[in-house]
């Protein structure tokens, strides 16, 4: 019992020689202890064995007496003392243990009121050792190396030094990482998921697949009380059937609890592949958007050549526009699927030449731009003028018109050298 204390005396504890250590009358005597330079009271007599064969009193020969253990009754005894003196001196609870340092750690109390004093220390140490570092396998072994409520951590071989692994116990747990201990007290969840149904009725369990599909963050390990446990997957293009669990606590009872209500009814947990999702395209024909603007185009140059060279039958000359890239040069209108395709990702780029013989003039460009989020997203072909400095450059949902396009890239004065040179 926690009330009671069994202590055995020496040989030479008594006249008769070798008996126990308490005799008639000594009921409520003190079982006094030396501890650090002081003297405390640990017990009171309460009962113990004589010897009746030797008509002995005392305690009976290799048989412990049992005494009142005093701390049982420490609250019993203040409050006494407090009632009858008018004290309202009294203890904080104790706060959190600190963190290991030096394989110790400590936590701290503090003492109240305006009258009388509190019996105790305002502080306690207890060892701890919050990383063990060992050569058993590593973090993947089955079973799991470290505690269930420790983290665990590869570290490679190196300079002739063995692989190993490190555990370290989660936030609320306190031991060696092998070994670990709730700190305080406070309620917490079950780990693994498998027991959630253990601590409390309300609480599902969940069947965890064995192949570490699954990842857990550190709060699913603590499982401190109003935490959020968030699920993911290993591969890259899958995901988790449950995404979270908040770990909710009653009456000192917890259990995780989906956060939302479509996870409710999930008790597989499992990842779910998804299928790689398509990047956003052009898939419209730029050479069939640009045909009558280019035409357009080619229509007014050549009347400004012809105004600009009265003598000289411009009609008879064979215009033509073509586009390019960085990589392919000058393929002509006509031709444009069939050399670069019809389907484009964001940021392709082609160059509109007007061509007139071997005399290729770049005059515009286009480039696949995609506007808008989501199911609303749009993807086009959006105009740029050449020889733009870069603060004066935007894309244009619009053609450009003729004397804007003239300007940029001075189609006219380029062949009207042609056509007198």
């Amino acid at each position: 019992m926690d009330s009671l204390i069994c202590a055995k005396g020496s040989s030479n504890a008594t006249s008769q020689g070798a008996y126990g250590t308490t005799c008639v009358g000594d009921s409520g005597g003190p079982l006094a202890c030396y501890n650090d330079g002081f003297w405390s009271l640990s017990g009171l007599v309460s009962f113990g064995l004589g010897n009746a064969e030797a008509g002995s009193v005392c305690g009976w020969q290799d048989t412990p007496s049992v005494f009142t253990r005093v701390s049982a009754y420490a609250d019993w005894i203040k409050d006494a003392i407090d009632e009858e003196m008018g004290t309202d001196a009294e203890w904080s609870d104790w706060g959190v243990w600190k963190s290991c340092t030096d394989g110790v750690q400590s936590r701290f109390r503090s003492c109240s009121g305006e009258k009388g004093y509190c019996m105790g220390d305002d502080s306690e140490e207890q060892f701890c050792e919050d990383v063990v570092v060992d050569t058993v396998g590593s973090c993947s072994s089955e079973p799991y190396p470290c505690h269930e409520r420790a983290t665990c951590k590869d570290i490679p071989a190196k300079r002739g030094r063995e692989a190993r692994i490190a555990c370290k116990c989660s936030r609320g747990w306190s031991g060696n990482g092998f070994h670990c201990e709730r700190i305080g007290g406070d309620p917490f969840c079950p780990w693994p998921l498998s027991l959630n149904s253990e601590f409390n009725s309300k609480g599902r369990a969940f069947n965890v697949p064995s192949d570490n599909s699954l990842k857990f963050s550190a709060e699913c390990q603590s499982g401190n009380e109003n935490e959020v446990c968030h699920i993911g997957c290993s591969e890259k293009l899958a995901v988790p059937n449950l995404n979270a669990l908040s770990c909710r606590c009653k009456k000192n009872k917890c259990y995780w609890n989906p956060t939302s209500k479509t996870g409710r009814s999930v008790s597989q947990l499992q990842c779910v592949k998804q299928e790689a999702k398509s990047q956003p395209k052009c898939e419209s024909d730029l050479d069939r958007t640009v045909s009558k603007p280019m035409a357009s185009i080619i229509k007014v140059l050549k009347k400004n050549l012809q105004r600009s060279n009265r003598n000289f039958d411009v009609n008879g000359l064979d215009f033509g526009y073509s586009y390019s890239t960085s990589s392919v040069s000058n393929v002509m209108s006509g031709a444009w699927e069939a050399s670069f395709g019809k389907s484009h990702e964001t940021g392709a780029s082609f160059e509109m030449n007007v061509v007139l013989g071997n005399q290729v003039v770049p005059a515009v460009s286009a480039t696949c731009t995609c506007t808008g989020k989501g199911r609303k997203i749009r993807c086009g072909y959006y105009y740029q003028l050449l020889n733009q400095s870069s603060k004066k450059a935007k894309l244009m949902r619009k053609f450009p018109k003729w004397n804007h396009i003239n300007k940029s890239a001075k189609l006219l004065d380029t062949f009207n050298q042609v056509v007198r040179g």
